[in-house]
C-alpha cells in the first residue's frame, strides 16, 4: 500500500532556491508570513488552491509539495 505525505521541508527548500523570504513569498502567493511559517513547520497544510498559487510561485508541479511512502501491513 502506498500512501503520501506533505513534505512541508519542500516548501522550504524551493523558497530557498527562488531566493525568497517568508515575507515575499507569502505577499506573491497571497497569505501572511505567519502561514508560510506555518506550513513550513508542518502546523498546518495549504489547502488546494493555495497549493496551487505556492506551486505557481515557485515554478514547481504540485506533487513536488508530495512524498510517496510505503505502508506495509
Amino acid at each position: 500500500m502506498r500512501k503520501y505525505r506533505f513534505a512541508r521541508e519542500h516548501i522550504y527548500i524551493a523558497r530557498l532556491k527562488n531566493g525568497f523570504s517568508q515575507r515575499k513569498l507569502a505577499k506573491l502567493v497571497g497569505v501572511t508570513w505567519v502561514t508560510i511559517s506555518r506550513w513550513e513547520n508542518g502546523s498546518k497544510v495549504p489547502n488546494a488552491s493555495y497549493l496551487a498559487n505556492l506551486a505557481s510561485v515557485l515554478d514547481v508541479d504540485i506533487n513536488y509539495f508530495y512524498v510517496r511512502e510505503n505502508i506495509y501491513e
